[in-house]
């Protein structure tokens, strides 16, 4: 009898185990997603960590643009030298000499994203950071760093602690250049314009010599914005000037249109006379140009109180464009108001119902706009912006709130909320889908989901309902000195529901539960995943971590930065 008794408890332990299963386990799965890796950027090879103490990254280059991932150490203190010359301090991204744009927080041992352009000096012009991204987030822009010509490799140089570098890559050039699409169509861009600023007298209708002229100031600025260079409403003039890289040789077709002076020159040649006063007019002319570079040259005067300046093409293939000019129906990223408005928050959150653009645009790259996003703050942060058409995590931050400049300012375009600090960008697609598996794709939208409402407990934070074809859905955020705590829950439904955790560039088990992701760079702690499954779907365009739930399911995890 003790025997059998003994086989019947072993048995129904045998069953307990066979029916449960630790809600931290990890089902890693591979999925065909289609994406395909950009080409024009080129790997840099990396020796064995650690790495020594002087790394050279590349040989003598020229211009660059460069994308790389580090961590740092506590104690560390490093740089990446331009031309073995220009400093960019590691970890806080110090320029010598420069003030950021954003007060910079960076957290020991996570995952940093950096991207920088940079044209190196000529016998004329200085060397120039055209532009320096920290997670996405705009950190320096058209900044001159000496005027002293350097002509070295570029360089990791580590005096204390540890730096590791992962996924560095680089191009040839200062931002994106002219090239031909998938498509065969030409794609026509100068990748950095000089422009000289002139003050002129009232009355001064056109300017045919400016050489005559002194100018008032001169820099580089990437596309032929008129509101961001301008000094007055009218009474100046502007002369831009590159070099036009032209991919395919044939006949190409340009067309100006301007209510004020605009002469267009390739090659020193005049190839479009819309020069002089007059009213708001287009004017024409096809050319035959090789392939190669050639030189570019817009002389702008502005005698009327319409600031507008466009200039389209043609290419051989009958694709059309604008060349480094705003469309008037154009929606790209411009630099934040030098004046901000900032939004200050104080121990109670404060929730602000905006558009954002997501995800963060490069400057005068497409922006996009999430036109249900609810920002909410307070104290120091973190703060954090829900899109409640989707449910998803879109950023988050600390320091200072948000530069409400652009909602206010004549009540017109943008009108997007812009975090004051950097901001962490996370992925943006839908937090929540029905799939039919393990393996099935995660949806760019939604149909069918809805936000019911929030709710806000004592202290003024908010939890969200949302439902999505018959499962309600519910989803609270809490900011803590850390990061953030966040509580997904299943409230009900026929079947079970998939939640996302976290998409990045490369997600790793460092031990059950916590995650370490790169691009973007945070770490995840899984707290409680009741009625969960996790999964973590590895594909070409990145690594995702979801949790499948069943009706009354819980997830609670951890996000740090």
């Amino acid at each position: 009898m003790i025997a059998m008794r003994k086989l019947t408890y072993v048995l129904l332990l045998l069953t307990i185990c066979a029916c449960s299963s630790d809600p931290l386990d990890l089902s890693v799965v591979e999925i065909e997603d289609g994406q395909v890796e950009a080409v024009e950027f080129t790997a840099i090879d990396l020796p064995e960590a650690p790495l020594p103490k002087r790394t050279e990254l590349l040989g003598t280059h020229e211009d660059l643009t460069l994308r790389f991932a580090f961590r740092a150490s506590a104690d560390a203190k490093a740089s990446v030298r331009l031309n073995n010359a220009y400093a960019i301090g590691l970890p806080g991204l110090e320029v010598e000499g420069l003030t950021p744009l954003r007060e910079v927080r960076l957290s020991p041992g996570v995952w940093q994203e950096v991207e920088l352009v940079y044209q190196a000096a000529a016998s004329s012009t200085p060397a120039l950071l055209s532009a320096l991204y920290l997670n996405g987030n705009l950190l320096y822009y058209q900044e001159a760093l000496g005027t002293g010509y350097a002509n070295g490799p570029l360089i990791l140089s580590t005096e204390a602690g540890t730096v590791d570098l992962a996924d560095v890559s680089s191009s040839p050039r200062a931002g994106q250049s002219s090239y031909l699409s998938d498509e065969g169509e030409e794609v026509l861009n100068i990748p950095q314009l000089r422009y000289a600023y002139y003050d002129l007298e009232e009355g001064i209708s056109d300017v045919r010599n400016f050489g005559v002229l002194t100018p008032d100031k001169e820099g580089f600025h990437p596309v032929i914005d008129l509101n961001y260079l301008r000094e007055k409403p009218r009474d100046y003039a502007l002369r831009f000037s590159g070099d036009l890289e032209i991919p395919r040789r044939g006949e190409y077709r340009f067309w100006t249109f301007s209510p004020a002076s605009a002469r267009m020159y390739i090659d020193d040649i005049l190839v479009l006379d819309n020069g002089g006063k007059h009213g708001g007019r287009s004017v024409a002319d096809s050319l035959v140009l090789s392939e190669g570079t050639h030189s570019f040259r817009l002389d702008y005067v502005q005698n009327t109180g319409w600031n507008r300046v466009e200039i389209g093409y043609r290419g051989p293939s009958g694709a059309e464009g604008r060349l480094n000019t705003l469309s008037g129906n154009g929606k790209v990223a411009t630099p934040g108001a030098t004046t901000p408005n900032e939004l200050a928050t104080d121990d109670y959150p404060y929730l602000l119902r905006s558009f954002v653009y997501f995800p963060a645009p490069r400057m005068y790259a497409t922006a996009r706009k999430r036109t249900h996003a609810m920002n909410v703050g307070e104290g120091d942060g973190p703060h954090y912006t829900v899109d409640l058409k989707s449910g998803a995590l879109l950023q988050a931050w600390r320091g200072k709130f948000v530069d409400i400049h652009d909602m206010w300012d004549g009540r017109g375009e943008p009108q997007v909320a812009r975090p004051l600090a950097p901001a962490l960008y996370f992925d943006g697609s839908p937090q929540w889908a029905l799939l039919e598996d393990d393996r099935s794709l995660w949806p760019d939208s939604l149909t069918n989901f809805h936000h019911q409402r929030h709710e806000l407990n004592d202290g003024g934070r908010p939890t969200f309902f949302y439902e999505l074809a018959g499962h309600e859905l519910k989803d609270r955020i809490t900011p803590t000195s850390g990061g953030l705590d966040r509580q997904l829950e299943h409230l009900s439904g026929d079947r079970d529901i998939y939640t996302q955790i976290a998409f990045a560039r490369s997600i790793t088990e460092t031990s059950p539960g916590n995650f370490s992701l790169r691009g973007p760079g945070a770490t995840i702690s899984i707290l409680e995943n009741l009625e969960g499954e996790l999964i973590l779907q590895r594909g070409s365009a990145g690594d995702r971590l979801l949790s499948k739930m069943g009706p009354g399911g819980s997830l609670q995890y951890s996000i740090q930065w």
